[in-house]
């Protein structure tokens, strides 16, 4: 995978911590222990954002690393709920961040904001 051109939003910390912490897809290097690329494994979709993370410079892997002793609780993907929620001690130490993740047009009526594609 080569790297392409690097992805700056104003929210790339957001974004980072969003893909890896509400997630269950991992990062694995090959067990012969070369010294090669990382590889994913879990979800198809998780897989991809992670890889979209490598290909874009950031350095996903430490995100997942600083994730398990940060996870408060987590409520997994249901079919009647349609989503999968995470709470996360951020690494301040006080503040608490949600990630929600799953239909659209479930997530969409929890925020009270957003986001757009320009960054308002």
């Amino acid at each position: 995978m080569s790297a392409a051109e690097p992805f700056n939003p104003p929210y790339v910390e957001l974004a980072a911590q969003s893909i890896c912490w509400n997630c269950s897809a991992r990062y694995e290097r090959p067990s012969n222990g070369e010294k090669v690329e990382w590889i994913t494994t879990g979800n198809s979709t998780e897989q991809a954002l992670l890889k979209f993370l490598l290909q874009h410079n950031i350095d996903g892997p430490s995100y997942i690393d600083r994730k398990a002793d940060n996870i408060l609780d987590s409520l997994p993907f249901n079919s009647k709920r349609k989503r999968a929620t995470t709470a996360i001690l951020l690494p301040d130490g006080n503040t608490v961040r949600i990630f929600t993740k799953g239909a659209p047009e479930i997530c969409v009526e929890l925020c009270d904001y957003y986001i757009d594609n320009a960054g308002n």
